[in-house]
């Protein structure tokens, strides 16, 4: 008896039945069966959390999760990039309505019988969210305002260290400009006026230094500095030396946006009452942050997602990779963290792709506004998440 237990349990946890057998018992958040392919998010779910669903329906939506495969797996080829991925969650509740990776079962062997998932397992530097952080613990303290003027004329120093940025202000700009052009020295200098100390209690309270566990996911602990001190504060600030997971940087977007909470991502289809809501930053801030997000999509890298009917809000990230200890400048990792509506978001749109090419197309750049945000907006528009 023991041994026709084992065996079942084995059934139950085999990919290849689920794709036969128990895909009718694997709903999605309308009651659809999900299937276990390639296009399903099924792929990336522990088998032990399928075979115990009983009649609980997962929080994906099978149409959209479809729509961000097919999207993500088109934009690593047009883009010519390594991998990526992207994730598509309910900016209010913490439900994930879809998630995609570009790897393949031939390309990188299945851990516990499951896909890897670049959304949930990959760990990179991800300048998005820091800066964000930056930004709003800036204005919780009150050691700069929605009206400071920040001089960004010139490289920050500090010792043997010079921090540049991207394109230039060379001008004292405003806060929302310093949003919208992703300034490094804006970001230190906002990050001088707090100190190392307030500073790292904030990224704490965004949960940068714990592993964001969602139940039924494989997961990735984020690489966090040994040491803190006055130079990691100051790097972290703008996105270099903490490394976490994209989903664990797209939920602090979301708290940004959706009126200041930190939420606790899950598989699961919720009522909204049981969404875990954690305040983070008040609403004036987190309103400023949906402002600039805004501005960057009429005025700034986003303006590839400045549709006619959709208001879309949007903040880009790149950041050159780090081989063998050193930043390569031809290698990037890109990031673009998309809310819907941009007045009262509803959705959460991140994506990530890893080592994208300059391409004819994109005028040399392999910047997220190129690439990553293009694809953000593929998955708006062809996901019908757009309110007009």
């Amino acid at each position: 008896m023991a041994n026709i237990s084992k065996l079942i349990a084995g059934l139950l946890l085999s990919p290849v039945l689920l794709t036969t057998v128990a895909a009718q018992d694997i709903l999605d958040r309308n009651g659809t069966p999900l299937q276990r392919d390639h296009t399903s998010p099924a792929q990336y779910v522990l088998p032990e959390t399928l075979a115990a669903l009983g009649t609980r329906r997962l929080s994906f939506d099978a149409k959209l999760s479809k729509v961000v495969q097919e999207e993500v797996e088109a934009a690593v080829a047009h883009y010519q990039a390594l991998r990526g991925g992207a994730f598509v969650m309910d900016i209010n509740t913490g439900e994930i309505l879809a998630i995609a990776s570009s790897e393949r079962f031939e390309t990188h062997p299945p851990e516990n019988g499951v896909t890897f998932n670049l959304v949930t397992e990959g760990v990179y530097e991800i300048g998005v969210s820091a800066k964000a952080i930056t930004v709003a613990t800036g204005l919780e303290a009150k050691t700069i305002t929605k009206d400071s003027i920040i001089d960004v004329r010139k490289p920050f120093k500090f010792g043997k260290y010079e921090i540049t940025d991207f394109h230039p202000a060379r001008a004292k700009i405003s806060l929302s400009d310093v949003i919208l052009k992703s300034s490094n020295i804006g970001m230190v200098k906002i990050e001088q006026k707090l100190g190392p100390d307030a500073f790292v209690k904030s990224l704490n309270k965004f949960g940068q230094f714990n592993p964001m566990e969602v139940e039924g996911l494989n997961g990735a602990a984020p690489l966090v500095p040994l040491h803190w001190n006055e130079l990691s504060a100051i790097t972290v600030a703008y996105g270099h030396g903490l490394f976490n997971t994209p989903l664990q940087a797209g939920v602090v977007m979301a708290a940004m946006a959706n009126g200041g909470y930190l939420l606790k991502p899950t598989i699961y289809k919720i009522d909204p009452k049981d969404a875990v809501r954690v305040p983070v930053i008040s609403e004036d801030t987190s309103a400023f942050i949906r402002s600039a997000m805004r501005k960057n999509v009429t005025d700034g890298s986003g303006t590839k997602l400045n549709f006619k009917d959709i208001k879309i809000g949007g903040l880009s990230g790149t950041s050159n990779k780090a081989i063998n200890d050193k930043y390569d400048p031809e290698k990037v990792l890109t990031h673009f963290a998309a809310v819907v509506p941009a007045d009262k978001p509803k959705y959460l749109i991140f994506t990530t792709l890893d080592e994208p090419k300059p391409l004819k197309e994109t005028f040399g750049y392999q910047t997220s506004g190129w690439n990553a945000a293009p694809l953000a907006g593929n998955i708006i528009e062809k996901g019908h998440l757009g309110v007009n």
